[in-house]
């Protein structure tokens, strides 16, 4: 995947120090990792995060 240079401007338009850089960078990877693992779990369960579980929920209800 490549990111148009608009975006990326974007996204380090407030990096001015390498600690700046490094924040960004870790933000970056802790969303990444939780796009992943939603990804896995939706997988795995075979529905999205709010489109099954609701409805097996409320069966057991009713």
């Amino acid at each position: 995947m490549v990111l148009k240079r608009e975006v990326l401007d974007e996204l380090t338009q407030g990096c001015k120090t390498p600690e700046d850089v490094t924040k960004l960078y870790a933000q970056m990877l802790q969303h990444m990792i939780n796009r992943s693992l939603e990804a896995e779990m939706d997988a795995h369960l075979g529905y999205g995060r709010f489109q099954g579980s609701c409805r097996i929920f409320l069966r057991g209800l009713f």
